[in-house]
């Protein structure tokens, strides 16, 4: 048994022999293929979505599952934090998996109170840098107290809701909002918050303070434009225009170097150059 079909493209007709036999199996080898398939997928949503991890990569279970807003893993590997707004910030051990310190965040009298927007551990490791919706920060010595230490938000700025940024280095708190840094020294007592502008507002910013560095970048307009500033006087220190709009941009590395991903040029590398 055999048929005849033209091939397209060409004027020429081409013959192609077939056999029962050969298609039965041929069947019968994608059904079992798509049993398969529909079984490890149903398995798959039943589990909630997980997968397996490659066996290069390990994997441990911290505690219960909860509704997880924010996470971050401190320097030195031995603590996880996680963020549930409105609820609970949560340290835990990585080598036991338990739960260490547990912070309150309710939401209160109005919603951002509990809203978490960014968490990281200082440098030592041993506190819990929080950031708020409402534009507080908050300082958690988590190994020795069960109360944070609140810094106060500015008074009478409004800053917009582009992307916000936070980072400490010896006592040192400084964030970014729309366009402003704004930094406070948690050795007082009850800091007061220093407030700085950026000449031009760029959309994000990454904050550096033991390189003394901020990378910023624009998007709203064309062709993305990265600057990297000087921390302490806020001037351009080296300029670049992105070929491609939209970018995923890292974080600022100690040495200066930065990743930048995007649809157009995939993944770039940059180091600054002084």
């Amino acid at each position: 048994m055999f048929c005849s079909s033209p091939c397209l493209g060409f004027g020429a007709r081409t013959t192609f022999y077939t056999c029962p036999t050969f298609w039965g199996q041929a069947i019968n080898t994608l059904e079992s293929i798509q049993q398969i398939i529909d079984t490890k997928y149903r398995r798959f949503v039943e589990r909630g979505g997980r997968t397996k991890v490659p066996n290069d990569i390990f994997r441990k279970k911290l505690g219960p599952r909860y509704a997880v807003s924010r996470v971050c893993i401190s320097g030195n590997g031995r603590y996880a934090a996680t963020a549930c707004d409105g609820e609970k910030i949560r340290v835990w051990s990585v080598e036991s998996g338990d739960n260490i310190a547990s912070l309150d965040i309710p939401f209160g009298k109005r919603l951002t109170q509990g809203e978490v927007e960014r968490i990281r551990f200082s440098n030592d490791g041993e506190s819990l840098i929080v950031l708020r919706a409402d534009r507080c920060g908050m300082v958690w010595k988590f190994l020795h107290s069960k109360k944070a230490q609140l810094l106060r938000a500015p008074k009478d700025y409004h800053f917009s809701t582009s992307t916000r940024d936070l980072d400490e280095h010896d006592g040192i708190v400084a964030a970014y909002f729309g366009g402003y840094i704004v930094s406070w020294d948690t050795a007082e007592a009850d800091p007061e918050p220093a407030i700085r502008q950026i000449d031009a507002c760029p959309w994000a910013a990454r904050i550096n303070l033991r390189n003394r560095r901020i990378l910023c970048w624009e998007i709203e307009t064309g062709p993305s434009v990265i600057t990297v500033l000087d921390y302490d006087s806020l001037e351009p220190i080296a300029t670049h225009k992105l070929t491609s709009d939209s970018p995923v941009v890292s974080n600022l590395a100690d040495d200066g170097s930065f990743v930048v991903a995007s649809a157009h040029r995939g993944l770039e590398f940059f180091e600054l150059v002084e």
